[in-house]
């Protein structure tokens, strides 16, 4: 297991497919993302409209990877 910044995941992950290595990839976040839609996606949580980022599914997306979601409240 490694620790990988949010801004090298990407970059990690493209790596390690050119090479062939299989990953998992854990996403801890806090809710409140950055104030860039580019980012982020609305949600009502709990009654209340929550920011979540989107950069994890961008990128499942991207490369055809599962997805698996955990909501600790």
């Amino acid at each position: 297991m490694i620790t990988v910044p949010m801004n090298g995941v990407l970059r990690k992950v493209v790596k390690n497919r050119a090479e062939g290595v299989h990953s998992a990839i854990g996403l801890i976040a806090d809710q409140s993302p950055p104030r860039r839609e580019a980012v982020m996606h609305w949600f009502d949580f709990m009654g209340r409209p929550t920011a979540f980022y989107m950069g994890m599914e961008k990128m499942a997306m991207r490369f055809g990877m599962p997805v698996y979601w955990r909501c600790a409240v």
